[in-house]
């Protein structure tokens, strides 16, 4: 598929429990595919949706409806340094356990996404553009 636009579907925490940071948060192993594209280049677009939370279906809204808030990420997606390591080993594992049980095989890392631009759609009238110092300020 080289060449063009490909996508994936990633774990993500943006810190542990009732510590959110915004900053997405991975464990990769270099095995996978868009891992090995992101090593060539590191710039990334990562889509979340409020269906996940189970929000949008308590209200009966389909996850295309506007008021099923999404939010758009976009970044470089780089290795996590190693002052930050601890940090994303509880971010992670914290909100997906099962993968402590992968650290030890087939090359995980943490990663991490450096947020450049931010879109947001929240409600009918299209997206929003919310600078990346006003997300990191939001207050989750």
């Amino acid at each position: 598929m080289t060449g063009k636009p490909f996508t994936n579907v990633f774990s993500v925490s943006d810190g542990p429990v009732n510590n959110s940071t915004g900053v997405p948060y991975f464990f990769f192993t270099t095995l996978d595919v868009t891992v090995q594209d992101l090593m060539v280049n590191p710039n990334a677009t990562l889509s979340m949706s409020e269906v996940q939370s189970g929000y949008c279906a308590s209200k009966n809204w389909d996850p295309q409806d506007p008021r099923c808030a999404k939010i758009v990420l976009s970044g470089k997606v780089v290795t996590v340094p190693e002052g930050e390591t601890d940090f994303a080993r509880e971010s992670m594992f914290s909100r997906h356990p099962v993968m402590r049980e992968w650290q030890f095989s087939h090359k995980f890392h943490f990663a991490k996404m450096e947020v450049e631009d931010v879109l947001m759609l929240d409600f009918f009238g299209g997206t929003k553009i919310v600078s990346a110092e006003d997300y990191f300020k939001a207050n989750p």
